[in-house]
C-alpha cells in the first residue's frame, strides 16, 4: 500500500514537472516574438522587462527550479530628425553675362540674368531721307537663355573659386539682309534725265541734264545696322547707306525725238545722222540732204594737216588751236599750204584741190572745198576763181550752195 501510494505521488510530481517545463518554454517564446515586434517598431516605448513569477512549492514533493527565462535586449533609440541643408549658392565674384551672381541661389542668379539678356531686346529706327521703319533686334540676334546659361555655370562650380561665363551675342545676318534686301526696291531711285533747251537762242541749243539716282548698298547698310544692334547700349536710330546708281547715257530714241523737235524751231532745211560706236544704234534724219561746209569744212583740214605733215612744229600746231578752238580762216589757209609744203594763197588753192582728191578717195563724193577761205577777191584778180559745184546735190530736200 504505501509502495502505491509513493508511485502515485513520483507520477503525479513528474506530470507537474513537465507542466512547468511546457510553460517555461512557452514564456520564452511569447517574450521572443514581443521582443522581435518592439524592434520593427523603433518609435514605441520600451517594453517593460518581463519576469516569471515563482512557482508556489508543493507540501509533498520539492520540484526542480526552472532556467530562469532571458533578459531581453535594450531596444536602440529613435535617430533624431536632421536639418534641412542650406540651399546652394555661387561663389562670391562669381559672374555670369556680366551679371554678379555672387552669394544667389541658381533660381535668383537665372532671373538676373534674363534682365541683362532683356537688354538686347530693343526696337530701334531706320532712316533713310523720308522713309522710316523700325526693327526688332531679338529677330536678328542669336541669344541664349538665361536658363542655360546659369545651369553651365552651376557645373563649372568648384569649391569657392569664382566662376565666369560670359554672354556671347552674335547677329543672325542672312536674316538681317534678307530684311534690307526687301527694303531696297522701294528706296531705289532711277537716274533721269531732263532736256534743257533755248528755243530763243540762235543756234537753239538744247543739253540734256543727268539727275544722278540711288540704291541701298545693302552690305553696308546690313554692317551698319548689326554693329548697333549686337550692344544692348547701342544706338536707338541707324540711317541706312545708299550708293549713287550708274548714270546712263539718254537712249537714242530720246535723242532723235529732241532733235526732231529742233529741227522744227526754224524755218530752213536741217538734217542729222547720228552713229553710236559702242551700241551701232544708228538715227538720222534727211541724212542725204547736202548741207554747205562751211566751217566743218575745218575737220577735213585737220585731217588732211596731219596726214601730210605728221608732227606739227610750234607755228603749225598754234595755227592749228586758232582752226579748231577759234575757227580761224586764215590759220585754215596757212595749214592747207604747210600741208603742200607751200605758203600763201596759192598754196593753199593747191591744198584745197588735194584735200578734195583725198576725200573723194575716201568715197566722200559731196565733201569738198572749192577755194580757202577769203581768197575770191584775190582769186577774181588773178583770173583763177573755179567754177561753183553743182545748183543741186544729194537728195531733197535740197538746200542752196554756197555763193
Amino acid at each position: 500500500m504505501r509502495i502505491l501510494i509513493g508511485s502515485a505521488l513520483n507520477y503525479v510530481d513528474k506530470d507537474r514537472r513537465q507542466m512547468r517545463k511546457r510553460r517555461t518554454t512557452l514564456l520564452i517564446l511569447t517574450g521572443a516574438v514581443v521582443l522581435l515586434m518592439l524592434a520593427l517598431l523603433p518609435s514605441a516605448k520600451p517594453a517593460a522587462r518581463i519576469t516569471r513569477a515563482p512557482d508556489p512549492p508543493t507540501a509533498t514533493v520539492a520540484a526542480p527550479t526552472a532556467a530562469p527565462s532571458p533578459r531581453p535586449t535594450d531596444l536602440p533609440a529613435t535617430a533624431l530628425p536632421t536639418s534641412t541643408p542650406a540651399p546652394f549658392t555661387f561663389p562670391p565674384r562669381s559672374q555670369v553675362a556680366s551679371v554678379d551672381i555672387g552669394g544667389l541661389t541658381v533660381e535668383m542668379a537665372k532671373q538676373h540674368v534674363a534682365a541683362a539678356i532683356d537688354a538686347h531686346k530693343r526696337t530701334i529706327a531706320l532712316h533713310a531721307g523720308d522713309y522710316a521703319t523700325t526693327l526688332q533686334t531679338d529677330k536678328y540676334l542669336k541669344l541664349p537663355s538665361a536658363g542655360q546659361l546659369v545651369d553651365r555655370a552651376r557645373t563649372n562650380v568648384r569649391g569657392q573659386a569664382p566662376v565666369r561665363l560670359p554672354l556671347q551675342v552674335s547677329v543672325d545676318h542672312p536674316a538681317l539682309t534678307a530684311f534690307v534686301d526687301q527694303l531696297a526696291p522701294r528706296l531705289a531711285q532711277p537716274a533721269a534725265t531732263s532736256v534743257i533747251s533755248d528755243a530763243k537762242a540762235l543756234t537753239e541749243t538744247f543739253t540734256f541734264a543727268m539727275s544722278p539716282g540711288r540704291k541701298l548698298d545693302v552690305p553696308r547698310s546690313v554692317n551698319q545696322i548689326a554693329r548697333e544692334i549686337i550692344r544692348p547700349n547701342g544706338a536707338q536710330q541707324v540711317e541706312l547707306v545708299f550708293e549713287p546708281a550708274a548714270i546712263r547715257r539718254p537712249p537714242m530714241a530720246e535723242l532723235e525725238r529732241v532733235l526732231r523737235q529742233h529741227a522744227t524751231f526754224w524755218n530752213g532745211v536741217a538734217g542729222f545722222y547720228v552713229h553710236d560706236l559702242l551700241t551701232g544704234e544708228t538715227i538720222s534724219y534727211n541724212a542725204d540732204t547736202v548741207f554747205s561746209g562751211a566751217s566743218i569744212m575745218k575737220v577735213p583740214i585737220m585731217i588732211f594737216a596731219y596726214s601730210r605733215l605728221g608732227e606739227l612744229d610750234d607755228e603749225q600746231h598754234d595755227w592749228m588751236q586758232k582752226m579748231i578752238i577759234e575757227s580761224q580762216n586764215l590759220e585754215a589757209n596757212s595749214l592747207l599750204a604747210a600741208a603742200v609744203s607751200g605758203s600763201g594763197t596759192e598754196a593753199a588753192l593747191q591744198g584745197v584741190n588735194e584735200m578734195t582728191a583725198m576725200l573723194k578717195s575716201l568715197g566722200l563724193e559731196h565733201t569738198y572745198q572749192l577755194i580757202p577761205y577769203e581768197s575770191g577777191d584775190w582769186l577774181i584778180q588773178q583770173s583763177r576763181l573755179p567754177g561753183g559745184g553743182p545748183a543741186q546735190e544729194g537728195q531733197p530736200p535740197f538746200t542752196d550752195p554756197d555763193p
